[in-house]
């Protein structure tokens, strides 16, 4: 499947703004507060895909919302088509935007139609042990 401009602008605006390092975790949808704000100071008023303050770009995109937790991205997507569709949960490395890890879960065993797999978005926690 392939990314839709949304879904890549909204990954792209969460966590990535050239020459600001990642402040705070981001760790579920809508951010720490619940609220979609952020505590972070001095960031970029303006971005564009084309490159103005864009630190780096990844061919993933999803109906999902990015997190960010530590020095990584998290987005669940969805990848393959037909009888070959699978979710995808990956993690980019929030500096250079390079894929870290993915794991795809095969969803042609469920009752999820296809166009239905994606949406949820990561939500991640410190571990408390």
């Amino acid at each position: 499947m392939k990314p839709t401009r949304l879904a890549v602008t909204s990954c792209v605006t969460a966590v990535l703004l050239s020459g600001q390092s990642l402040l705070a975790d981001w760790p579920e949808w809508r951010g720490p507060k619940r609220d979609g704000t952020s505590t972070d100071k001095n960031l970029p008023a303006t971005w564009s895909p084309a490159g103005d303050n864009l630190a780096w770009k990844a061919p993933y995109g999803g109906r999902s919302g990015p997190v960010v937790f530590g020095d990584r991205v998290y987005l669940n997507t969805v990848v393959g088509t037909g009888d070959s569709v699978q979710e995808r949960l990956v993690a980019l490395d929030a500096n250079t935007g390079k894929l870290v890890w993915e794991q795809r879960l095969n969803v042609f065993h469920s009752d999820v139609p296809a166009h239905r797999t994606g949406w949820a978005s990561p939500s991640v926690r410190r571990a408390s042990w």
